[in-house]
């Protein structure tokens, strides 16, 4: 709970870093990611799978999760913020990033989710993938999971 908790509050570090860029007229896309060291052990990338398609997505995030795993020793935490199903799905924590707009004041309101269960997690996938709750989705996303943890889930 203490590293999700760790994690949240460097992504909202993130968050405003990407307001200050969009403040600054910086366009979206590859231009906008970034990648932030806060010292090892921790590395965040920002949209580092910006402008990679469905086809590379498991590629990348295999890539990526192989980072913490003892061949990358500068990188044994690593906190990625993606749009890409088949790159999250790769994670080993999943959090979920929502913003609304405050109807009091009109300011836009960050928050931060930890998908405990599994079916959080499709149920995330699924909706990443613009269709959610819809059951063929679902079943993807369950598939997703399983090739990404290297295991058949039912």
């Amino acid at each position: 709970q203490q590293q999700l908790a760790a994690a949240a509050g460097v992504l909202a570090l993130v968050e405003q870093e990407q307001q200050q860029q969009q403040q600054q007229g910086r366009e979206d896309g590859a231009a906008n990611s970034s990648v932030f060291s806060i010292g090892p052990p921790v590395v965040v990338m920002d949209e580092t799978d910006a402008g990679v398609g469905a086809r590379l997505g498991h590629t990348v995030g295999r890539l990526l999760r192989d980072m913490t795993v003892g061949s990358c020793p500068a990188a044994q935490q690593l906190i990625v913020v993606s749009h890409t199903p088949q790159v999250a799905a790769h994670a080993t924590h999943h959090i979920k990033v929502s913003k609304a707009t405050s109807d009091a004041d009109g300011r836009v309101i960050t928050t931060f989710n930890a998908l405990e269960s599994a079916d959080e997690r499709k149920a995330e996938l699924a909706d990443m993938m613009g269709r959610p709750g819809d059951t063929q989705a679902l079943g993807f996303a369950d598939e997703m999971l399983a090739a990404a943890h290297g295991h058949d889930r039912n």
